[in-house]
């Protein structure tokens, strides 16, 4: 997925308390890497489900 212009001014707008370390799969914290929710129209275009 590619990100867009709304995803990108959506994560801009997120309050330093929304984000959270990323974690890789075995758990361990993946050095450099932050996630945070998005919701509203900022994810227009989003597949459904991933197959």
């Amino acid at each position: 997925m590619t990100t867009t212009d709304a995803i990108h001014a959506a994560a801009l707008k997120a309050p330093p308390t929304a984000w959270t370390p990323a974690v890789e799969p075995d758990g361990e914290i993946r050095d450099g890497a932050w996630v945070a929710e998005l919701d509203g129209g900022s994810l227009t275009g989003w597949p459904a489900a991933c197959d």
